[in-house]
């Protein structure tokens, strides 16, 4: 072991988590205990971290060897950040700090940080802040007018929608590559941003868009296309299907399209309409992922039949290889679903009482990454199943 090279053993850390490196591979020998002194490649997460461990990796790692960060008020430690912020002289020695995420923090700690810490190197910046403190709002807005104007950042993760708009002065040229906006905002602002950015090819719309109030009148020439822009997501849709396909038809050269949706106009089972709009609008679009909860007036199960065929056409089976899935409630054929396989939704809820209509995707067997919370809904008859068999166990 003390012949292997110490880059090797590095390269072995990459894959280790922070703790363990330093609670338990510390402390084997010293050797090992230079060695990851030495590892300037550390990720430290202090989300979910006990106090003990979290004071003592504050003190044990270099604030240089640092180049990723995450810190959170969690629920039942609700002054981690201030604990951290106690270290508040080793801020400058984050030199080589690339990532930085903060969750759950208080505008006054956010500040402190961001004017503190040493954010030459970062490439990539998330934040969630608690509610809104309207006496530091200007300086926040100026700290992260900073953080979008460096020529070095290209990931940004916002979750209030108020400051990512162009209220903030983004930059002439912004050089992000990756936007996520985990709030609603307004189309308009979202094209703004695009205008701004030349080298955004990623954009995540975690609540969708903010709906146009009647009286708003649009001030962007939607003519103007964004070429650069190779992969969009929208979740929580809540336009109409004119507004979306306008937004769209700004975006022709979008690679990947992932739409989640519920009892709105989208209208997804038009496929055929789908079928002209991406042959006409969309020629680069290799990958169409989608996941629609519907209501509507549909009366008889022909109907539906309609719909579920108008997705199984060469066009979508042999040609774009997009298989979907329509499923109806039995006892009320106007709540289906339609959806491609994988699902593509991170939130699934299971409904007992929906029956799937025959499709090429019934039988295809698929891994699922983006599920991350599934919720089971079982009619009484499936509970008292459940059990009884149970309670013959």
């Amino acid at each position: 072991m003390e012949t292997l090279p110490v880059e090797l053993l590095h390269r072995i850390f990459d894959y280790l988590d922070t703790e363990t490196i330093v609670f338990s591979v510390r402390s084997v020998s010293r050797l090992f205990r230079s060695v990851v002194i030495s590892y300037e490649r550390v990720v430290l997460n202090l989300k979910h971290v006990s106090q003990p461990h979290f004071h003592l990796l504050c003190r044990s790692i270099k604030p240089q060897n640092i180049i990723s960060l995450t810190l959170s008020n969690d629920v039942d430690a609700s002054n981690k950040i201030d604990s951290f912020l106690s270290y508040a002289c080793h801020l400058q020695h984050y030199t080589r700090l690339r990532s930085l995420t903060l969750e759950c923090i208080n505008e006054k700690q956010l500040n402190y940080l961001l004017e503190h810490l040493n954010l030459t190197s970062l490439t990539s910046f998330s934040m969630m802040t608690t509610n809104s403190d309207e006496q530091r709002n200007r300086t926040t807005k100026k700290h992260l007018t900073s953080i979008i104007a460096r020529l070095n950042i290209c990931r940004l993760q916002f979750c209030r929608e108020k400051y990512i708009t162009p209220r903030i002065e983004w930059p002439t040229i912004s050089m992000i590559q990756y936007l996520t906006i985990e709030s609603c905002i307004e189309m308009d602002d979202l094209c703004k941003i695009l205008q701004c950015s030349p080298y955004l090819h990623t954009i995540i719309l975690k609540d969708g868009f903010r709906k146009p109030s009647e009286n708003s009148v649009a001030t962007f020439d939607h003519r103007h296309t964004f070429e650069q822009l190779q992969s969009l997501t929208i979740e929580e849709l809540n336009v109409t299907i004119d507004q979306l396909e306008l937004f769209i038809l700004s975006t022709p050269a979008i690679i990947h399209l992932k739409l989640i949706g519920s009892e709105q106009n989208y209208m997804s089972y038009y496929a055929q309409i789908w079928e002209q709009f991406i042959e006409i609008n969309l020629l680069q679009l290799k990958k169409f992922e989608f996941y629609f909860n519907h209501k509507f007036n549909i009366k008889t199960l022909e109907e539906l039949e309609s719909i579920n065929l108008s997705f199984q056409t060469p066009f979508w089976i042999k040609l774009k290889h997009w298989f979907v899935i329509c499923e109806y409630k039995v006892n009320d054929s106007s709540c289906f679903h339609t959806y491609t396989v994988p699902i593509c939704t991170t939130r699934f809820t299971y409904e007992s009482g929906f029956k799937q209509l025959p499709s090429s995707a019934s039988t295809l067997v698929t891994k699922n990454k983006y599920i991350q919370s599934l919720k089971l809904t079982l009619d009484a008859f499936i509970v008292d199943d459940i059990e009884e068999k149970v309670g013959n166990i």
